[in-house]
């Protein structure tokens, strides 16, 4: 059975995991609903919360996570004219097989990320990506939700390409850790 430990805990590959991405996009008027048109063609599955405000929750197994993951960052890349900002939040969902199982806590290095791992509801444990490199000083208290969410600009900038390249390299390093 493949396992992996992280910070006193065993991932077994009988456990079920999940990845989340939930990306929220802020866009000038008129290009909101454009943004859910090329958004629900991609088969996902966006929600517009105001006029200028689409939320996208996409959840997968971890078997086809990274090919998809691929996918999103390309149609991410494509498509930067239509959003100003984006903010991004990135999680792996474990449901452990045993109930009884210890639940972790605390933020641990995965080789060149950072992961705050926090119980949840049940046997559920959430693994997620820390965007902010300054947190190891913090491993003792509860650490805030806005760590785990990075926003960036959007538009059509070379910048702006590259750094939305670079989360998405950093996201498919922290998936292909857990599978």
């Amino acid at each position: 059975m493949k396992s992996m430990k992280t910070k006193g805990y065993e991932l077994s590959s009988s456990e079920k995991r999940y990845l989340h991405i939930q990306l929220d996009f802020i866009c000038d008027l008129g290009y909101t609903s454009r943004l859910v048109s090329v958004l629900k063609m991609a088969n996902l599955n966006p929600r517009q919360v105001s006029y200028d405000f689409v939320r996208v929750h996409y959840k997968t197994d971890l078997v086809r996570a990274l090919k998809e993951t691929y996918a999103l960052c390309e149609l991410l890349e494509k498509n930067i004219t239509l959003w100003r900002e984006m903010c991004i939040e990135t999680w792996v969902e474990v449901i452990a097989d045993e109930a009884s199982k210890p639940r972790p806590s605390g933020v641990t290095r995965l080789n060149s990320i950072l992961v705050y791992i926090k119980p949840g509801s049940g046997r559920r444990v959430y693994h997620k990506l820390i965007w902010h490199t300054n947190i190891e000083a913090l491993r003792e208290i509860i650490l805030p939700e806005s760590i785990t969410r990075l926003c960036v600009q959007g538009r059509n900038t070379e910048i702006n390409v590259e750094i939305l390249k670079k989360i998405c390299k950093c996201v498919e390093t922290f998936i292909q850790y857990y599978t």
